[in-house]
């Protein structure tokens, strides 16, 4: 995948649904460089960071994650500069490497099993799961020089630790994966669950951004407008009998 330059402040580099690599994105200010997630894998990371350098862009300073699942955390360890991610997102990832290193959980069988996973470690590569260097709660905003992000805690479908990475600027919102089912709660991981009301909470934390985003990067989709992509969050309110969404769900 080559990187896709979405303006003159922010690119990405598109999601590939095969190995269910998400987007990871660049964020560049006059003085920092903020991406947005941190890779499934340090290939992905490396991948990523090539693109940056054939671009003429500068490497991150600071990267921030929208939520802990591997394909958007298990590259952190080879990002460049510091890493951001909320509280929960933290506990989340130290709860994973436990289940990694411990081959009589069962768990670790799922997270080995997942899509992509055997591509991004193959056999005798292990992933080096690592936490945030800076906690967040509630919001945090940082100003990049000529550009700010926000990043805001959010109640949301997919995880309890979902972050939306706001740029107002741009009017730019990465999104991640938050609108999605979640798979983390219940006993079947293949079931999938959309609590309305998380999906509510979502909904009033970005209708409530000023100014409105117009561009909605998702994680494991291309960019959206808003018409499209609120549009669709209602429609999964009232989901009309027997139809499903048309978004990818991710984890």
């Amino acid at each position: 995948m080559s990187l896709v330059r979405l303006s003159e402040r922010i690119s990405y580099l598109p999601h590939v649904e095969e190995l269910d690599r998400p987007v990871l994105a660049l964020v560049r200010g006059d003085r920092l460089a903020l991406a947005v997630d941190a890779g499934y894998s340090p290939r992905h990371v490396e991948d990523f960071y090539r693109e940056l350098v054939s671009a003429g862009l500068p490497l991150p300073d600071l990267t921030a994650l929208t939520h802990w699942h591997w394909d958007h955390s298990f590259g952190m360890g080879a990002v460049a500069g510091l890493t951001v991610a909320r509280k929960e997102t933290n506990e989340h990832l130290l709860e994973a490497r436990g289940i990694l290193l411990d081959p009589a959980d069962p768990r670790r069988a799922d997270i080995r099993s997942a899509q992509g996973f055997a591509e991004e470690f193959p056999p005798g590569e292990d992933p080096v799961v690592v936490t945030a260097d800076l906690e967040f709660e509630g919001e945090l905003e940082v100003d990049l020089g000529g550009v700010t992000a926000r990043l805001i805690a959010t109640d949301a479908p997919h995880t309890n630790d979902s972050t939306l990475v706001y740029v107002p600027e741009e009017r730019t919102l990465f999104v991640g994966d938050c609108f999605c089912e979640d798979y983390d709660s219940g006993d079947d991981p293949s079931v999938c669950r959309l609590d309305p009301a998380r999906l509510c909470a979502l909904l009033a934390t970005i209708e409530g951004l000023d100014p409105a985003p117009e561009t909605f990067v998702i994680g494991h989709c291309p960019p959206e407008g808003p018409d499209e992509f609120l549009g669709y969050l209602h429609e999964l309110l009232q989901p009309a009998p027997g139809e499903g969404g048309t978004h990818a769900s991710a984890s």
